[in-house]
């Protein structure tokens, strides 16, 4: 992600709204990039779960054929 922020001569924005600005960018962008990470994660443990539950399923019916 890119954030350019341009200081203009005039203070029509003080420092401080622009460190403002930035700060509330930086928090939007951590808090997306904790969302991502946190689906991929619970992504990666519903798969494995499912996985889980078919090598069950499969040693049951290998069970009852036997």
């Amino acid at each position: 992600a890119l954030c350019i922020l341009r200081h203009s001569p005039t203070p029509q924005i003080s420092v401080c709204s622009m460190l403002g600005l930035l700060a509330r960018y930086t928090a939007g962008i951590r808090g997306t990039s904790e969302a991502c990470h946190a689906e991929d994660d619970d992504t990666n443990q519903s798969v494995s779960s499912i996985e889980e539950d078919f090598v069950t399923a499969f040693e049951h019916l290998e069970e009852d054929d036997t």
